[in-house]
């Protein structure tokens, strides 16, 4: 049995007049998109319309074309089912076309009826319509469903007709793209079905489409800019260790308070800056006011940091350029070297940040503490 079309035209195939007055507003690409998604959606539609009816169901796309809406009106057969419905957030109203004869054969099923027998030329009762809204609501569910891939939207049933002329107050005028499919109950009754989308609907559908195609055919080594944004907010914690040291199991059984381990960590050297597990940078331990810190360093602007017995700590050392590097004396605190030409600073034993100068007869720097 061949679908009964509710459109009143001979067949898909065959030439249309071409009306300049509405140019036609999408490419050929941008229709094979939307079949694409459309494709999702009738596999969709048959699993639900299979387990609403208790018969397999056959959907499939039968034609995508772009028409005026006036046009789509004036071909559609009347009485039929229309189902005026949203897709927030995109702004225009969109329709379901179901004729006469699905709507009725849908009901007629549901009450164990063949689904294909002869109906009358009438509106649905509120029975029948009551009968079919779950049915509805599904299939509009599903479409949700398969454009959520590419553009999350939340359906709504806004209205319900029986005649596109009751629906020009809400539809808006102009163009819009029809989307026909095919439904065949088991091997008997095949009947056309069509959903309307209005172009302002239908564009920001294409976009996030081909915003989708466009990713999947990206350099896979070029970073998504949007991912790369959230991941750059994810805070990461940062510790500040010591070189390690290793000990033995029976040394490990026998620590007890009190118990000096040694760390092997040379005197005056940087410490590591830890991120994620993996040593990131050098640094070395200050203070700022009353609590702790590290300032960034490069180890190769650190002078050597060892110390022999007797020498003067503070002699510059012949391996660096800069004129405030200094050497750390036996129990003295390592010197803060600051790359970035502000005054170097190091770190003192009593707390807080001391510039580097003379030393005095007393021991103690010229310049004070700051």
């Amino acid at each position: 049995m061949n679908p009964a079309s509710p459109f009143r035209r001979s067949s898909v195939s065959e030439p249309r007049a071409y009306d300049f007055r509405t140019p036609e507003g999408l490419d050929r690409s941008h229709l094979r998109f939307l079949h694409n998604v459309f494709d999702i959606y009738v596999r969709l539609a048959g699993g639900v319309l299979t387990g609403a009816l208790r018969m397999p169901v056959h959907v499939a796309v039968s034609d995508i074309r772009q028409t005026a809406w006036d046009d789509f009106a004036r071909n559609s057969e009347s009485p039929a089912h229309l189902v005026v419905f949203s897709m927030a957030p995109l702004p225009a109203k969109c329709i379901m076309y179901l004729p006469l004869d699905l709507s009725m054969g849908m009901v007629d099923v549901r009450l164990s009826g063949p689904g294909d027998g002869w109906y009358p030329k009438r509106p649905l009762t509120e029975i029948e319509e009551v009968l079919l809204a779950p049915i509805v609501d599904s299939l509009l569910n599903e479409m949700g469903n398969a454009l959520g891939h590419y553009l999350p939207v939340n359906m709504a049933v806004n209205q319900k007709a029986a005649d596109t002329d009751l629906l020009q107050a809400v539809i808006s005028s102009g163009f819009c793209v029809v989307v026909e499919m095919e439904v065949r109950f088991g091997d008997g009754a095949a009947f056309m079905m069509a959903i309307c989308l209005p172009f302002p609907v239908v564009r920001p559908i294409v976009e996030a489409i081909e915003k989708s195609e466009l990713a999947l055919t990206a350099d896979p080594d070029e970073p998504d800019p949007a991912l790369l944004a959230q991941l750059l907010r994810v805070p990461v914690e940062l510790s500040v260790r010591f070189s390690s040291t290793r000990l033995s199991p029976p040394e490990i059984r026998d620590l007890a308070p009190g118990d000096v381990i040694p760390l092997h960590h040379p005197p005056g050297a940087p410490l590591s800056l830890v991120a994620g597990g993996l040593p990131r940078l050098s640094v070395l331990p200050t203070s700022v006011g009353r609590h702790l810190a590290a300032v960034v360093v490069d180890p190769a602007m650190v002078g050597s940091m060892v110390v022999e017995e007797g020498e003067d700590p503070y002699v510059q050392d012949e391996d660096f350029d800069g004129p405030d590097a200094y050497r750390a004396g036996p129990g003295e605190p390592v010197p803060v070297v600051n790359p970035g030409g502000a005054e170097n600073l190091r770190s003192s034993p009593l707390g807080g940040l001391v510039e580097p100068g003379r030393r005095d007869e007393g021991g103690s720097d010229e310049k004070g503490t700051s």
